[in-house]
């Protein structure tokens, strides 16, 4: 739900983007990463949610795979965020 949440929200900037770029002078690399991030993040979590109810292993394979290098790139947006503010 979060992943969802968070594509959704990343959809929202880009659409607004006009109206938010008299607020803040950036340009809309901001909004693709949220965009791209709540994406990755909601497909890991379908795959995850889908192949545990399934028992699908390539599915949780996939999940197994990709979830700590996500995690680790989220981690990295973040840190950065926090560093510049």
């Amino acid at each position: 739900m979060i992943g969802a949440t968070i594509f959704g929200f990343g959809i929202y900037l880009l659409t607004k983007s006009t109206d938010l770029k008299h607020l803040i002078d950036t340009p809309d690399t901001g909004a693709i990463i949220v965009t791209v991030t709540g994406a990755c993040v909601f497909l890991i979590s379908f795959f995850g949610c889908f192949g545990a109810i399934k028992e699908n292993q390539c599915m949780l394979k996939t999940v197994n795979d990709y979830h700590l290098p996500v995690q680790v790139a989220i981690y990295q947006y973040l840190v950065s965020i926090y560093s510049i503010v």
